[in-house]
């Protein structure tokens, strides 16, 4: 089970990290970007910064140990998203970033080290807990005879 979990979790990962490559790439690649923030009434700049954001995040997801971090910099990112289509467009426009967000934040508590480190301590507690619950069961088995 935990091979399979490790296995969804990479392949999740690596579909983020190559979508918001790809996001992040388009925004510098086709012109109508440029045009759709300046529709939006945002700056230039702000298209760049986030096409950096979107591809560093993607990035910063493929190394484990600080994927957390890149998921915090791309929920900012698709929070913003989703703000701007719901202010700009409609709600149904907003449903593929709201869903992208959604998928980041899990990525991102399931890379976060305390995650890790609950569940280290949770499979710790468990092993003292069967050790108490055998030693138990000895001490009853003993006491009857």
């Amino acid at each position: 089970m935990a091979t399979f979990k490790t296995t969804a979790l990479w392949s999740l990962t690596t579909l983020l990290a190559l979508l918001f490559l790809a996001a992040g790439a388009w925004k510098f690649l086709d012109p109508s970007v440029a045009k759709q923030f300046t529709a939006w009434g945002y700056p230039d700049w702000l298209r760049t910064l986030i096409g950096i954001l979107e591809i560093g995040g993607g990035v910063i997801l493929l190394f484990p140990r600080v994927a957390w971090e890149g998921a915090a910099i791309l929920a900012v990112v698709m929070a913003g998203a989703v703000f701007t289509e719901v202010r700009f467009g409609d709600a149904v426009q907003a449903i593929a970033p709201a869903a992208l967000l959604g998928f980041v934040v899990l990525v991102g508590f399931l890379r976060h080290p305390r995650h890790l480190l609950m569940q280290r301590l949770r499979a710790a507690s468990d092993w003292v807990a069967e050790r108490e619950i055998a030693e138990q069961r000895r001490w009853l088995a003993s006491s009857k005879h």
